[in-house]
């Protein structure tokens, strides 16, 4: 009615309608086709209203319809069949999508890109990610545009309504429904490349709006981080243009003028949006350019004021350093006993701040008087979960949460002597055999890996990794004469494994299954003759 003039002159007026309840659908779908004289498969209805979803997404649920009585005469019937042949809606709506994208190519001649790019007015992302639909004034859109969005209008794709504003009615288009968004691969493709444009040029559209309505203050245009994020998500760039007009007293000469203009390179912004970056950017210039200027006063008086104050401020500097020196070396003094790490870094950072015979004289005793050996820090990133000394009291392992064993020569602390990396995730536990020459590993990655250590030095893998269990292996442990280890897990079980040859492990027996929640802990009686499990159902079973 609005763009037919013939019919432009009848009266218009708006009612306003709720979306078609869900229940609804079923009519929609079976009454036409009883007047038609065509049959539906029952099962084909609740399938067709599962999928719609909702009365919002009548226009999928027509076209859906049409393509499927497409060749059925009276008497025939529409088959859930054909409903699969098609993809079911979104079948549908992707083959009309394709169709209206070639019409809408062939209307104006530009590329596929350029169209889908003119889609992409109607389209934002919200907070979490997700696009959804934007309505645009009509006389906001390029002609090219607005020519090939009316094909996607005929196909039912997007639609058509009246907004008004000041007793002024202003066509909008929007998107029919926001499958059309997630489902036709090449919007939803360029809708995911563009994400952060989308996004901010929602933010400013709505900024604009706000601006424009309260009359273009300066208080509510935007600076700092928060237009230079605006402007690098859209692509903003101010351009300078040539403009004609005619000379002075109607003079056959024309002038040529160069203004400055707002452009996006990103993702295109309606006219008020536009004005509202362009006066932000110019308000924001200025605005620096006056701190500046203020800046640069201030940093010349600061400046001669620095070069009086340099003599005071080194003397204050140098007592404030004797005075932390010898805070620091008596609270290194009073922890030495109890936490001789922590008194070390204070002496050290003491001798630091305020070299002097004091400090020099309490570092030197923190060093002499306590049994502190150093700390282990190789795993610098993840959390270290699990700790094994060999028997000899010479070699330390630990795992960390990355899935990394790291052995250490305890002789030499400061250096490991090798990661081990075979496990996927976090390493659980780590055991040592009785005669330090095997190491076993076990994984929330659910297996278990056997290390021979007969060169602690170089480490080798034994055979392949024990995996018997269903989920994560909480812990590992060696019998007293290093023949079998029991692995304990996350399923509930515990399983006993031969050693004869380490590199060729055998599981013995079935899985112990006393347990009725994920076993957290196993351990060998000094004999070997008994097993002691725990877990997180509260008991612990005796084997």
């Amino acid at each position: 009615l609005l763009s037919n003039p013939e019919l432009a002159v009848l009266p218009t007026h708006s009612y306003m309608l709720r979306p078609l309840r869900r229940e609804a659908l079923r009519t929609v779908i079976e009454k036409p086709a009883l007047l038609a004289g065509i049959d539906v498969d029952a099962p084909l209805v609740g399938r067709l209203v599962e999928d719609t979803d909702s009365g919002e997404a009548l226009p999928l649920l027509a076209f859906t319809l049409a393509q499927l009585a497409d060749g059925v005469s009276r008497g025939g019937r529409l088959l859930a069949a054909r409903y699969d042949q098609l993809g079911k809606v979104q079948g549908a709506l992707t083959r009309q999508a394709d169709a209206a994208l070639a019409e809408a190519v062939e209307a104006r001649g530009r590329s596929p890109e350029e169209v889908i790019a003119g889609l992409l007015r109607l389209v934002t992302v919200d907070e979490q990610g997700h696009p959804t639909r934007w309505r645009v004034h009509r006389d906001e859109l390029p002609m090219p545009v607005v020519t090939e969005l009316s094909v996607f209008v005929e196909h039912r794709l997007l639609t058509t309504d009246t907004d008004t504003d000041n007793d002024n009615d202003t066509v909008v288009i929007g998107v029919a429904h926001e499958a059309f968004l997630s489902s036709w691969s090449p919007l939803a493709e360029a809708i995911a490349a563009s994400a952060s444009a989308l996004r901010a040029r929602r933010a400013v559209e709505q900024a604009a709006t706000d601006w424009h309505r309260n009359g273009r203050p300066h208080e509510r245009l935007w600076g700092s981080g928060q237009l230079a994020a605006a402007v690098a998500d859209t692509g903003s760039r101010i351009c300078a243009v040539s403009t004609s007009s005619p000379g002075r007293q109607g003079s056959s000469r024309w002038l040529s003028r160069r203004r400055r203009v707002l452009v996006t390179d990103r993702v295109d912004v309606s006219p008020p949006a536009r004005d509202f970056l362009h006066a932000s950017i110019r308000w924001d210039r200025n605005r620096r350019r006056r701190i500046t200027t203020t800046l640069s006063v201030l940093l010349i008086l600061a400046l001669v004021a620095a070069g009086v104050a340099v003599y005071q401020r080194q003397d204050a500097q140098e007592k404030q350093r004797l005075a932390t020196a010898s805070q620091l070396i008596t609270q290194a003094d009073a922890i030495r006993e109890t936490d001789p790490r922590t008194a070390l870094l204070l002496g050290i950072a003491a001798e630091r701040i305020h070299p002097s015979g004091a400090t020099q004289a309490s570092l030197v005793n923190t060093l002499s008087t306590t049994q502190y050996e150093g700390t282990l820090g190789d795993h610098t990133g993840p959390p270290v979960t699990s700790v094994a000394l060999s028997r000899d009291g010479r070699t330390l392992a630990t795992g960390d949460s990355d899935g990394t064993v790291i052995l250490w020569d305890l002789a030499d602390p400061v250096r490991p002597r090798q990661a081990l990396a075979g496990h996927t995730s976090a390493v659980s536990s780590v055991a040592f055999a009785p005669d330090g020459r095997t190491l076993a590993t076990a994984s929330f990655d659910r297996t278990v890996i056997l290390w021979g250590l007969t060169d602690p030095a170089r480490p080798q893998q034994l055979g392949s990794p024990l995996t018997g269990h269903t989920d994560a292996v909480s812990s590992v442990a060696f019998a007293p004469d290093g023949r079998t280890l029991a692995t304990a897990s996350f399923d509930r079980t515990v399983i006993l494994w031969g050693l004869t040859d380490p590199a060729r492990p055998q599981q013995l027996g079935s899985p112990l299954t006393g347990h009725t929640d994920a076993v957290s802990s196993v351990a060998f009686a000094p004999d070997g003759r008994t097993l002691a499990t725990a877990s997180f159902d509260r008991t612990v079973i005796l084997w």
